[in-house]
């Protein structure tokens, strides 16, 4: 639910957004929005906080986030290929 002048009124729960939503398809470091948190995601269910600006030095900011999933390794399983970002929206 949105207030008239924009302000988001829904609860801060449930405010992860897949990565790879049209709307964040094509983001880098660089345009990504500061008020949103990077997360890695894995099929087996493991769900981490991801250091947004270590991978922007590492990689460089105009690199596309989504190009990177491929290239994560789970902690908790070890599989690799198998995650994926997520966005959370850090309450205001």
């Amino acid at each position: 639910m949105q207030h008239r002048r924009g302000i988001d009124l829904t609860s801060s729960k449930n405010r992860h957004i897949l990565l790879e939503t049209p709307e964040f398809e094509w983001e880098t470091f660089e345009s990504l929005p500061q008020w949103f948190e990077l997360f890695a995601g894995c099929a087996c269910g493991s769900f981490k906080h991801v250091n947004r600006h270590e991978l922007a030095k590492r990689w460089g900011k105009s690199t596309y986030i989504k190009t990177l999933s491929g290239r994560l390794r789970c902690t908790a399983c070890g599989q690799k290929g198998k995650s994926a970002f997520w966005l959370h929206k850090a309450p205001r």
